[in-house]
């Protein structure tokens, strides 16, 4: 059962986060429009591989749950995707949650505030 579900989880990141596909747009973690960017492009390669079902590629807070859940931490996932750099992909989840600065010293979302 726990081999199942690791291999659903690995699986599931593998198809979002390994390959790259031009149609799902790209973020800037500092620009004003960064949350709904960040949402969009989430759910873009979520549903570009059919690893979810459509409306549950909306729910970041599964998809960043299920990323962490299988590779352990987030910085582990953000190492293991392709879409990025490892510190673009932290410094986009951390805006997303808390807000903030990047690793850069922006301000996230232009504003410093969290999407969530």
């Amino acid at each position: 059962m726990k081999r199942s579900i690791k291999l659903l989880f690995m699986s599931f990141l593998l198809s979002i986060y390994s390959f790259s596909y031009a149609d799902c747009p790209s973020v800037d973690p500092a620009s004003p429009g960064f949350c709904d960017a960040f949402k969009a492009s989430s759910a873009c390669y979520c549903a570009s591989y059919n690893t979810l079902p459509k409306g549950k590629c909306a729910n970041m807070t599964l998809i960043y749950k299920m990323m962490v859940a299988s590779l352990g931490s987030l910085q582990r996932a953000c190492d293991w995707q392709r879409n990025t750099t490892a510190q673009e992909c932290i410094d986009d989840w951390n805006c997303y949650h808390y807000g903030g600065m990047t690793s850069t010293g922006q301000l996230c979302s232009g504003s410093g505030h969290a999407c969530v």
